[in-house]
């Protein structure tokens, strides 16, 4: 396979694989852009080589000193790779979408699509802060993080396609040094085990790389949250419990070598993130508000996959921790609406859709009934059968 590494220029005296290089975008250093042989991309290439044999290695080189970039140089990097016959994109950077430009965001989302429609794989790594991070969170790339529970229990919830180990043995300079332990490098490890593979199905990779999933955990018969576990392995990662976890039973979860987090907040963290809020100002995006009963947490995931697959940033916040095994982003009662204006402000997102029992006097509002689903606008009430249904009915409100 062929891969294009876009990062700040690989050291060809460091690797052996052939190595063919462009610069593109007004922030690289063209006059040392390849004497780094400690450079970030050179590492990427080396944990590439290490565990798979690629053909041939494209040196995009976009990142300039300090590793620093405009967004319109991501793009043309991107873009330069649709000129080029190439496999697999490793991407082990990104922006924080904490404050861009939704246009921006719309441009990259659009390359991104048409490598996708070319054939190209595109890796992506998620930023380290935990933040939302594009274009990892674009459905034309694959996102990847290290592994581990603090990865998966996020607040924003932040899901990856793909968590990965991130520390990696290498040889730099004649000697052998381990990488430090981050995103960017489980980014070509992971590029790495899809060379070998040859296939989009990471689940059977290999068990260094996987996909996360869920299952619930349940005491009595009551559920009290999810254990995280990979699919391929089965191996338990850790749990996430919906309520504070008793002194005894945390140190029974520590003493049996177990990870685990809590729903539960506490008063200090509920406190800090009201105060917060306040420094923002009122939401001005649409906010698709589902009512919650039996069947929202569903509805709300099926609505983000349509909302997605249609270009649009959409995020699910919901009050019900139950919907964290949908994919939401829980939040307590108190604070949703606040929390509302806060992540809106922060993340940028195009649209909102939150589990909720209350709304604003401007918000479209949804119900699960038993014959399917009533749509609330203002003073009508629209009666669908199916989430394709209800997607256009909330276009129609917002167009």
């Amino acid at each position: 396979m062929i891969v294009a590494i876009l990062d700040d220029g690989i050291c060809q005296a460091e690797v052996k694989t052939k190595v063919e290089r462009y610069c593109v975008g007004n922030s690289v250093n063209r006059n040392s852009v390849f004497d780094d042989k400690n450079s970030h991309a050179t590492i990427c290439a080396k944990i590439i080589e290490k565990y798979s044999s690629p053909e041939k290695i494209y040196d995009i080189v976009f990142l300039g000193n300090d590793d620093m970039a405009a967004p319109e140089d991501i793009i043309a990097a991107l873009e330069f790779c649709l000129r080029l016959d190439i496999d697999v994109i490793n991407l082990s950077n990104g922006i924080e979408v904490c404050g861009i430009d939704n246009s921006f965001s719309h441009r990259l989302r659009e390359i991104c699509e048409k490598l996708k429609k070319k054939g190209v794989c595109i890796f992506a790594a998620q930023s380290n802060s935990g933040m939302l991070t594009v274009p990892a969170l674009f459905d034309s790339t694959i996102s990847v993080e290290q592994v581990g529970l603090s990865s998966l229990m996020r607040l924003p919830y932040r899901p990856s396609d793909v968590y990965t180990k991130g520390a990696h043995l290498i040889r730099s300079n004649g000697k052998k040094c381990l990488t430090i332990r981050c995103n960017s490098y489980a980014c070509p490890y992971a590029v790495a085990k899809y060379i070998n593979n040859g296939k989009l199905d990471l689940h059977k990779v290999t068990c260094d790389v996987r996909l996360m999933d869920k299952k619930p955990k349940r005491k009595g018969g009551k559920l009290i949250g999810f254990e995280i576990f990979s699919p391929y392995s089965g191996e338990s990662q850790g749990y996430v419990f919906f309520d504070r976890l008793s002194p005894a039973k945390r140190m029974y979860y520590r003493s049996c070598g177990q990870r685990f987090r809590s729903l539960h907040y506490g008063r200090l963290f509920c406190s800090w993130l009201l105060l917060n809020s306040f420094l923002y100002k009122k939401c001005d995006i649409p906010v698709v508000c589902i009512k919650n009963r039996d069947g929202s947490g569903r509805l709300a995931s099926m609505l983000l996959s349509k909302l997605s697959s249609d270009g649009y940033s959409a995020a699910f916040l919901s009050i019900n921790k139950k919907h964290y095994y949908y994919g939401a982003c829980y939040v307590p009662k108190t604070l949703i609406m606040s929390y509302i204006n806060y992540y809106s402000a922060v993340n940028s997102p195009d649209i909102i859709i939150a589990v909720n029992d209350r709304c604003r006097a401007d918000d479209i509002i949804i119900s699960c009934e038993e014959y399917g689903y009533n749509v609330i606008s203002g003073n009508r009430i629209q009666s669908c059968s199916d989430i394709s249904d209800v997607k256009d009915a909330i276009y129609r409100f917002y167009e």
